[in-house]
């Protein structure tokens, strides 16, 4: 049975006080300036000017200004400097989501990267579409503004991204290392959702019919064993880890807060970054994925019967990544219980050479890549949020009978 490929996830608890975004918004839902345009190219050989600097981001969410323009690029000799950047525009103008009504939704599926969005396996390329953008950047083994990879590893081995930009190391390095097949991992979750033994919500405060509004807050919970199969069309009651709660006798004390979430054209995006956990299990034993700075984008159906698209983006510590991997090896194999086993050490330096990134979320390229960019894929459909439910086990040692 796939019963022993089974996949829970856990998230770690996080202070509701969430991390400002680069494009900043109050409480009324009122976005930053437009960034700067970038400065001018500079000029080129005799006659030819520099090129136009590029144009700043937009604004923020609401009566963001737009940015100045670049600065004109220096001419080459005889040519005249190119042209400013043109200025960010503006940002657009989102009212608080008042409806008075809270829309909560429960994971229906969740894709590891072995899959493409509509189920069909994809075993090779599927993680190229899972993730956001994280670093701002196109990242290839050309580029010259990333960090360094972990010395004995390649940029070659390290890059390119995914579609888009899309940042996830995990798909690409790490989920073909793993000592496991990784398409039963995709089966085992897609069970363990469909007897629900576990889901994640997401509780959109105030959202209603509202197509475009900016939540007072939005608030992810997980689900534990609802007793019985999903519906998955909005009367599921589903009774919620006490972990994720500051008062387990209040469901709406949730610990992971999204206070500058937004939802633009049924678009959702998350807002600011939280930290929490996705646990791999194999055999009745947790493989942590520790994911900081992470951040949830969604595309509401009409009328609100759902989201697909889904996609969540953040950040594994690659040492903390592989700590974790050398406590729960023996839930692979009997022999990685051994921990100078040949085969254990080499999957390990194979996750700390998987680094793409800095663990803060940036490039850097005087520095050395620590962190591992993620990306998971989801749906959900409505549901409802139950009382506090029975406290977690503690795992035991995979090695220890």
């Amino acid at each position: 049975m796939l019963h022993s490929r089974m996949i829970r996830l856990a998230a770690l608890a996080v202070t509701s006080a969430a991390l400002a975004l680069a494009a900043g918004c109050d409480d009324s839902g009122n976005g930053g300036s437009g960034g700067n345009g970038g400065s001018g190219g500079q000029g080129g050989s005799p006659g030819v000017g520099g090129s136009a600097g590029a144009g700043g981001d937009a604004g923020g969410i609401a009566q963001g200004g737009g940015g100045q323009g670049g600065q004109g690029g220096a001419g080459g000799a005889g040519g005249a400097g190119g042209g400013g950047g043109q200025g960010g525009a503006g940002g657009g103008n989102l009212a608080v989501c008042n409806d008075g009504t809270n829309s909560v939704f429960a994971m229906d599926r969740i894709l590891l990267g072995t899959t493409n969005p509509d189920g069909t396996p994809n075993a090779k390329d599927g993680w190229k579409q899972y993730g956001l953008d994280i670093d701002g950047r196109m990242s290839t083994e050309a580029s010259l503004d990333l960090c360094k990879p972990k010395t004995g590893f390649s940029p070659a081995s390290v890059y390119p991204d995914g579609n888009d930009g899309k940042d996830n190391g995990f798909g690409k390095n790490i989920l073909p290392i793993l000592p496991y097949p990784t398409a039963a991992l995709e089966e085992g979750m897609a069970l363990d959702l469909e007897i629900g033994k576990f889901t994640f919500l997401l509780a959109i405060e105030g959202l209603g019919a509202s197509t475009s509004c900016a939540p007072p807050a939005s608030k992810l919970y997980r689900g534990v064993a609802l007793g019985a199969s999903p519906k998955f069309d909005g009367t599921d009651v589903w009774p919620l880890a006490p972990s994720l709660l500051n008062d387990p006798a209040d469901p709406a004390s949730a610990k992971n807060v999204f206070l500058q979430s937004t939802v633009d054209k049924d678009l959702f995006r998350s807002g600011p970054e939280a930290d929490f956990t996705v646990f791999l299990d194999i055999h009745g034993h947790p493989l942590p994925l520790k994911i900081h700075h992470a951040r949830i984008e969604m595309q509401l159906e009409p009328g609100h019967g759902g989201a697909v698209g889904g996609q969540i983006a953040g950040i594994l510590d690659a040492e903390e990544l592989a700590q974790d991997m050398a406590k729960a090896a023996g839930a692979f194999a009997d022999k990685f219980c051994d921990p100078s086993n040949p085969m254990l050490q080499g999957i390990l330096n194979q996750i700390r050479g998987a680094a793409d990134i800095l663990k803060d979320g940036t490039q850097d390229p005087a520095k050395e890549c620590d962190g591992i960019s993620i990306g998971l894929g989801f749906t959900m459909k409505p549901a409802k949020l139950g009382q506090a439910g029975p406290p977690d086990v503690p795992p035991g040692d995979p090695c220890v009978p």
